[in-house]
């Protein structure tokens, strides 16, 4: 039985307005904030409108009233598609214009026109259609409308020569895309205007072009989203295709079966109950992927509690492992969590070692006595997971060894299972990393005589290879923490250089002053006003030694690192005897202004000095004779809240250029022939790590300041009637 024509008249606009609609609600549903896939989205829906309303009209049986309703339904779809287009367009170029909202009204007027009957004068049935009669108010509105569109296909055009890369590439398929669509428009809406011509291919006076160019508009865009990134969704091309085409090539096949059982249950196809069908089947394919995942945790979490929590739990391990630097915590927390997740009876884990070239148990939780903790890589176990890669379970060897039992041992099964015997494992994940075995996570058997099925296998193994990642970031954090201790050791030395050097003239005077009465000794020793003044002297000079030798010391062999409460002032007066001699020397002052009542805060109290006498040394190396060098500390209150304790430290030296005082936070950057240029990173870094800022004002000839602000961690009760500044 041949198909009537009014059915493929109705494929193209049918098909059309469910391309557009698709088309909006994956771009929105990708990212649904974003105003840009809205306004796309809301223009894909008016094309939806307007193909659906024109399909409709091809109904057989459709009366004058419902063809009168479907005409002024396409028209509500058409009224606004230049408007949102024209909001599109302005929102994708970054244009910021009140047009829009000026077309919004113009638009929203012409629907209110069309709901009281004034665009639309009378409906004529030619051939298997209804077609629109424009009155004059139709023309104006059809005039405007085009208007707009151009306008915003001028938008776009004007600014791609101006656009670089993948944005002027992006802009001219939008041209190319709405350009082909107002075409077919344009071909639509001029016979509603000016009267209808007969169409010599058929009983219609004009085919509405413009359901085809919508299908070629929705194709060419869907191609710039997904080729050029437009509207910044990025697609898996294989994947969107393949699946694509697997919907096609099982909807064709139902199709057929539900025609070939309307014809043998009921003697006739019913053309109307089919297409129906196939909407649904199309509207089932697109949503089960998407509804899938939701509706599965959802079973989960309602009938099978137990794997749903521990499924949830070892995915927010997996995530926090990425943030664990400190390789012992985190192996301690994967083999707690992963045994309890899964209530195993005991779980290790073993790393393969470069120093000894074996594999170590790093980590265990719940083992009695095993009796391996070491394991040569050339054993059959790990020879074995270094060639597959993948899981062994102790059960399933069992099994082949009951019913293959010479193949069994033909290939070294059992070795594989007095191997995991011996480490009361289970179930055996190996952790790869760059195709190599980097170690095994091992658990023990399961509580309550349970057994480990294969979503839990293939969730530890996804967690093995997180744990691969997160234990090599874990290794160069700490070669980055050792680099950077090795180069906070090069800079100490180097300001220790510094400061023995301009030490040794201040031990030399009080050394001179207790030879010179040693020399007297022996002919003034019966003399007590000598022998008084002498022993006073000689005790005093040598405190000042013992003192200037000791704070050396203490510089150059610092306690390990640990935070304590201290307060800012002490630690750089400890530090002014080790620079005093060299100020002196060079004819610079020293003067401080310290504030009264500062709390004290939370710092390692070594590392501080090693950032004060940094600044201070390059203020003392900047600054000539008579120059100074201010220190000032003061309590400050940022806006939002947070209390510092800030330390400026000034210097009327050469200061520093606008060029140099981009790098100067750069390691190995100085300004210095002798300078390692480590200080000041190092310090840049130090503070960071008390969670603290550190910036630097100069001027070329005008001296430089630096600012510390370091975060209060304990407010004295005096502090509360000061009054701090404010920044």
């Amino acid at each position: 039985m041949a198909i009537p024509a009014y059915v493929y008249y109705s494929f193209f606009p049918f098909t059309g307005a469910i391309f557009a609609l698709l088309l909006g609600i994956t771009v929105c549903s990708k990212n649904i904030r974003s105003k840009l896939n809205k306004s796309f989205a809301f223009f894909c829906l008016t094309l939806a409108i307007w193909n659906f309303g024109v399909g409709m009209l091809f109904r057989p049986n459709l009366n004058t009233g419902m063809a009168l309703f479907w005409v002024q339904f396409v028209h509500y779809g058409v009224i606004f598609i230049p408007a949102i287009y024209l909001h599109f367009v302005f929102i994708f170029l970054g244009k910021k214009s009140t047009e829009p909202i000026f077309v919004y009204f113009l638009s929203v007027i012409f629907a209110m026109l069309n709901a009281e009957g004034f665009l639309i004068k009378d409906v004529i049935r030619i051939g298997y259609a209804f077609w629109a009669q424009g009155s004059t108010i139709y023309f104006i509105m059809a005039t405007s409308l085009a208007a707009v569109l151009v306008h915003a296909i001028r938008a776009l055009y004007v600014a791609a020569p101006k656009a670089s890369g993948i944005k002027r590439t992006q802009i001219n398929y939008l041209i190319l895309a709405i350009s082909i669509a107002l075409a077919g428009g344009i071909h639509d809406f001029i016979p509603i205007v000016f009267g209808y011509t007969k169409y010599p291919f058929s009983n219609v006076n004009v085919y509405p072009c413009g359901s085809v160019t919508i299908i070629i508009w929705a194709s060419v865009t869907a191609y710039a989203i997904v080729k050029h990134r437009l509207l910044d969704i990025e697609f898996v091309v294989r994947k969107s295709v393949t699946y694509t085409i697997i919907t096609f090539l099982l909807l064709i096949p139902c199709l057929g079966l539900v025609i070939a059982a309307q014809k043998f249950l009921f003697g006739h196809i019913n053309r109307a109950f089919t297409f129906v069908i196939f909407l649904l089947f199309l509207v089932i394919a697109y949503a089960f992927p998407r509804l899938r995942p939701g509706t599965e945790a959802a079973v989960t979490k309602a009938f099978f509690r137990e794997r749903y929590d521990y499924t949830r739990t070892l995915n927010r391990l997996s995530s926090a492992m990425i943030s664990i630097l400190d390789k012992k915590q985190l192996l301690k927390k994967l083999v707690e969590t992963t045994a309890t997740a899964l209530k195993s009876e005991n779980a290790s884990i073993f790393l393969w070692d470069d120093e000894t070239n074996l594999y170590r148990m790093e980590a265990s939780w719940g083992l009695s006595k095993p009796s391996h903790k070491v394991g040569s890589p050339k054993t059959s176990f790990f020879m074995w997971l270094e060639k597959n890669k993948t899981y062994i379970l102790k059960d399933t060897l069992e099994s082949g060894a009951s019913t293959n039992p010479k193949n069994f041992i033909a290939n070294g099964f059992e070795f594989l299972i007095e191997h995991m015997n011996s480490m009361e494992a289970d179930l055996s994940i190996p952790i790869t990393f760059k195709n190599k075995l980097y170690g095994v996570l091992n658990l023990g058997r399961k509580k309550k005589k349970g057994f480990y099925t294969h979503e839990d296998i293939d969730l530890l193994t996804g967690l093995a290879n997180q744990t691969a990642i997160a234990l090599e970031n874990a290794r160069m954090y700490t070669d980055l923490q050792k680099s950077m201790e090795s180069m906070q050791r090069a800079d100490r030395l180097a300001a220790l250089g510094t400061l023995a050097a301009g030490m040794a003239h201040e031990i030399r005077n009080p050394l001179v002053s207790i030879k010179t009465f040693l020399q007297l000794v022996p002919e003034r020793h019966n003399d007590k006003e000598f022998m008084g003044e002498f022993h006073s002297l000689a005790s005093s000079e040598a405190d000042r030694i013992s003192n200037l030798v000791g704070q050396l010391l203490s510089f150059a062999r610092p306690a390990p690192a640990k935070l304590e409460e201290k307060y800012m002032t002490e630690i750089i007066d400890s530090l002014l005897p080790l620079i005093d001699n060299r100020a002196r020397k060079k004819g610079i002052t020293l003067k401080k202004m310290y504030s009264e009542n500062l709390p004290s805060i939370n710092v390692d109290a070594d590392q501080m000095k090693q950032v004060f006498l940094n600044i201070l040394l390059n203020a003392l190396d900047a600054t000539n004779s008579g120059g100074e060098i201010t220190i000032a500390t003061r309590y400050i209150l940022r806006e939002d809240g947070t209390a510092y304790v800030q330390i400026q430290i000034s210097d009327t030296g050469e200061g520093i250029s606008k060029e140099k005082l981009k790098k100067l936070f750069t390691p190995f950057f100085t300004t210095k022939a002798q300078g390692t240029g480590l200080g000041l990173a190092i310090s840049h870094r130090i503070i960071e790590e008390h969670q603290g800022t550190i910036s630097v004002e100069s001027r070329e000839d005008q001296g430089a300041t630096f600012y510390i602000n370091l975060p209060v961690a304990f407010m004295p009760p005096q502090i509360t009637s000061s009054h701090p500044e404010k920044i």
